[in-house]
């Protein structure tokens, strides 16, 4: 492998294959080795007709999505230098980084909501809809041309910027694709091989994951949000049935504490080690795989160190835990555990073609091809300590460097913080440590009444999310310890004396420490928090109190004192549900999946033609009108219409083409059947007879709940757009409720945020005459004339609010309503 160009043009062999996925709040997005080929040298056209040439640079700041590898490898065909950097820098940051590099082009995700001020931009959302080029641009690559530029720097120091060239990568992946080939036939029946990749694109481990590993394995990448909560990872690996997560150390924690909440352990010790090991825990523990999808099997983990707790928690419960060692600058990997025979807490032997070597004072060093920031000696100084056993694994000793290295993998750098501590007038000195797995100060305050609560505070509100202070002291027995002759903290013994409790005035952001700050205290600037945190910190509320908080509402909250009402609310509610509680067991009521299947498909598509359709025809009289308006209309789509009758879905079913009518999932109130999903204090007949009109409903028309006042809007949301990737088109009534007397009423902003939420085109329909055959009243319908007229599409992502967006709707389908009306008494 001499230049990254041999692995992109293995794209086309593997043709239809699914080569990446993105697993979105409600809808998944999946393009294949072909498309992504396609996509890929589309954007490599785009650069060239902007002018940018091979050596010109490229700046992403972008979420993990399904056009990141497109702009990757379009960038690498044209020779374009990529600068990617990590979604939760700050804007002030990436404008230095602007400044310094001169990118020709800036390429945003929609997670970015405030750009750089300078430069010419492109949402990456565009990426994807750019003209299609099957032309790949004929620029020389070669060895040693640069890839990309990969910033790892402090919060507030000089960027440090580290250049990776072809040869870098390639020296780094060729001995992973000699490993991988040895195992590549026997994993063809457990195609797609998807990689789970909950590591930012912007880090050398995540593009590892998420770009080169899964093409080598001919698999696929799975995106998803790196800042979901841990209930939320867990339902993506099942859904999307992932056989490998790569994660840091915080996301494995978080979920490692999602499944003990859960689940129950045994504590019987596995009887055999290795594969057969992990197959006997694997069964012991299956309701656990269950959850996770049956296919997850390892989690790779990188970024920082493991703690040794967490990775017996998995290995106990039938997962392998995959670590290994690396740096940006080696472009990443140094040592590597082997997947199948895994040895707990190394970090696995070097691989080939690395040499690696630890110095006097048991200093890691490297060398090798793939290094691509040396020191003047050859050698790559990594600033850790460890040690080899006699097999030749290499084991993490801890830190020589003065770098902090979180769990989520972000480096923070002592000398920074201390410098924006310094600043302020109250603190005579100071010193940050990790302490606790936390970034620690420790305060020598000026006056002996400073408010070191205070301090903490300004000095968060000048520093990086991720990079803020979470823990302090007050330091009065003495002055700081230093070295005698470089006055140089000595933050190992600093460590040790804050641990043995040798300071006064402590704080820290624990869970509980959090929920007792001030209710106005904001959660991001004066808390620190950055979305991983949060997610730690939903983790540790719901841990500690036994309840179970809304992701979303979680997420929406800026204050202490608003999850404080939320923690509040959540303890008024029913305590945290075991696995085997009643709604969890009930999932095929409120996720009716089994309509879908090929029997029902069948008795459904019978029924439909033969019996109710001829008989909804022979009542209505009907009459259709806009139907050359389905067309054009590509993918599934939301049709929207207001709601007169309990015929209403008949005269539509019989008003639409036939390949559009047996893919229609028309959604019900939730509400409307409350016996089903409330049948605590109903008697047993109307339990029943609720039951069955439901799953009549769900077996006839495919339809399925949607909440309205209850609580599951979300999970309802999730299905809905799992119905749109099948290929299904939806079908609602955003009035909420049957007309009592035949007029439209106000749409509910529900079907706007459905609309947006799944980026769903909107159809408007409107009835007519459907009152006056079968109104809310009537015992029995009588025959008459009926219309239904369907309106132009509607794209609605454009629309400020879900307000604005659900008033159009509205708008839309009163104009079809009275173009329905206007033609029922027309003669055919």
């Amino acid at each position: 492998m001499q230049t990254l160009l041999d692995i992109f043009e293995r794209f086309e062999g593997l043709g239809r294959r699914e080569a990446v996925r993105w697993a979105g709040p409600y809808r998944t997005q999946r393009w294949d080795y072909r498309r992504l080929r396609r996509r890929s040298l589309a954007f490599a056209a785009e650069l060239r007709r902007r002018g940018i040439v091979k050596g010109d640079r490229v700046l992403l700041w972008s979420e993990n999505r399904v056009e990141w590898p497109a702009v990757f490898w379009g960038a690498v065909l044209c020779g374009a230098e990529l600068v990617p950097l990590d979604l939760r820098s700050s804007v002030g940051f990436v404008e230095r980084i602007r400044e310094r590099v001169g990118p020709k082009l800036i390429l945003l995700g929609d997670e970015i909501a405030e750009a750089p001020s300078a430069g010419e931009v492109l949402r990456m959302r565009e990426v994807g809809a750019l003209p299609v080029s099957k032309e790949a641009p004929q620029t020389e690559i070669g060895p040693d041309d640069p890839v990309e530029i990969l910033y790892t720097s402090g919060s507030t120091g000089e960027p440090k910027g580290v250049v990776h060239r072809h040869r870098h990568l390639c020296a780094n992946l060729t001995p992973l694709d000699a490993e991988i080939a040895r195992y590549r036939r026997w994993a063809r029946p457990f195609q797609p091989l998807r990689v789970l990749d909950l590591v930012p694109l912007s880090h050398m481990f995540g593009q590892t994951m998420g770009l080169f590993v899964p093409p080598l394995l001919e698999g696929s990448a799975l995106f998803a949000s790196s800042s979901a909560p841990p209930g939320e990872t867990i339902a993506t690996m099942r859904r999307e049935r992932a056989c490998v997560a790569a994660v840091v150390p915080m996301q494995l924690m978080s979920v490692g504490r999602e499944i003990e909440a859960r689940l129950k352990r045994s504590t019987r010790a596995a009887r055999f080690r290795g594969v057969v090991g992990i197959l006997e825990r694997w069964f012991r523990h299956r309701d656990t795989h269950s959850r996770t999808g049956w296919k997850l099997w390892a989690f790779v983990v990188g970024g920082a160190r493991t703690d040794p707790a967490i990775g017996k928690l998995f290995n106990d419960l039938g997962f392998a835990i995959v670590e290994g060692y690396g740096l940006t600058e080696a472009s990443p990997v140094v040592a590597l555990n082997d997947p199948f025979h895994p040895r707990g807490g190394s970090l696995g032997k070097p691989l080939p073609g690395q040499e690696v070597r630890l110095a006097d004072d048991g200093e890691i060093l490297v060398r090798g091809p793939s290094v691509a920031a040396a020191s003047a000696d050859g050698w790559l100084h990594t600033g850790d300590l460890g040690s080899f056993d006699g097999e030749g694994r290499l084991y993490f000793k801890g830190r020589k460097k003065e770098v902090i290295i979180r769990s989520d993998g972000l480096n923070v750098y002592p000398e920074d913080l201390e410098e924006t501590l310094r600043r302020d007038t109250e603190v005579a000195d100071c010193a940050v440590i990790e302490a606790g797995g936390r970034i620690h100060a420790a305060i020598v305050p000026a006056a002996r009444e400073a408010d070191l609560e205070s301090i903490i505070r300004r000095a968060n509100q000048e520093l990086e999310p991720g990079r803020r202070i979470q823990a302090w002291s007050k330091w009065e027995a003495e002055a700081l310890p230093r070295t005698g002759s470089t006055f140089k903290i000595r933050r190992g013994e600093l460590a040790r004396r804050i641990d043995a409790g040798e300071t006064a005035g402590a704080g820290n952001a624990n869970a509980d420490a959090r929920i007792d700050a001030d209710a106005n205290a904001s959660v991001s600037e004066d808390l620190g928090l950055s979305s991983l945190d949060r997610i730690e910190w939903l983790a540790e509320l719901e841990s500690r109190h036994g309840v179970r908080i809304d992701e979303g509402d979680f997420a929406a909250a800026e204050t202490v004192g608003e999850v404080r009402d939320l923690l509040q609310s959540a303890r008024t509610r029913e305590p945290l549900q075991s696995p085997g509680s009643d709604r969890e067991g009930r999932e095929f009521l409120f996720e009716p999946r089994w309509n879908r299947s090929a029997p029902l498909r069948l008795a459904r598509f019978g029924l439909l033609e033969a019996v109710v359709l001829p008989m909804t025809r022979e009542l209505l009289r009907l009459r259709v009108v806009g139907q050359e308006r389905l067309i054009e209309l590509k993918g599934p789509v939301v049709f929207a219409a207001n709601h007169a009758s309990h015929l209403d879905t008949t005269a539509i079913l019989c008003a639409l083409p036939r390949p559009i009518r047996h893919r229609l999932a028309p959604a019900m109130s939730q509400e409307y059947f409350s016996a089903v999903f409330h049948p605590s204090g109903r008697s047993a007949a109307e339990v029943w007879h609720e039951r069955s009109a439901y799953l009549l409903a769900c077996a006839l028309f495919q339809a399925f709940p949607l909440p309205q006042r209850e609580a599951g809007l979300r999970r309802a949301l999730r299905y809905a757009g799992e119905l749109l990737d099948a290929g299904r088109s939806l079908l609602v009534y955003p009035e909420g409720t049957r007309s009592a007397d035949g007029s439209i009423g106000v749409f509910s902003p529900g079907v706007g945020l459905m609309a947006q939420r799944l980026g769903a085109t909107v159809v408007p329909v409107g009835l007519a005459g459907l009152f006056e055959v079968y109104s809310q009243d009537a015992e029995w319908p009588r025959p008459g004339r009926a219309a239904v007229a369907i309106g132009p599409p509607l794209d609605l992502s454009r629309e400020p609010d879900f307000a604005a967006a659900a008033a159009r709707v509205e708008r839309a389908v009163r104009t079809a309503a009275a173009e329905a009306e206007e033609h029922r008494w027309r003669t055919n």
